[in-house]
């Protein structure tokens, strides 16, 4: 009965976890309008943010395709980008911001 009440809490952990850790779309939106406005047009509007870098909006219709370089770009990201030392949590709430804009 023990082992079964174990499991039980260990799978309700996991579980619960697994939800609280889904990314924020407007944490994203947030750590964009911090970060990323001086080189890309972040939003659906065009006069939001400069046009040095490809739109956000250009990069959500590829970003399901291309999520996992996508990632490993922001965590380890290259010269002209600054190296915005973004958490693995932050990533994914920027990420979650740029495919919400391939939806509208």
């Amino acid at each position: 009965m023990k082992i079964i009440g174990t499991t039980a809490a260990f799978l309700s952990a996991a579980i619960l976890a697994s939800g609280a850790l889904a990314a924020d779309i407007r944490a994203g939106e947030k750590l964009a309008k911090q970060w990323c406005t001086n080189c890309h047009l972040i939003g659906t509007e065009q006069s939001a943010g400069g046009d040095a870098a490809p739109p956000f909006a250009a990069i959500a219709e590829s970003a399901a395709d291309r999520k996992d370089d996508l990632k490993a770009w922001l965590a380890d990201p290259h010269p002209p980008m600054p190296n915005l030392s973004l958490s693995r949590f932050e990533i994914d709430d920027l990420l979650a911001y740029i495919e919400s804009l391939g939806d509208r």
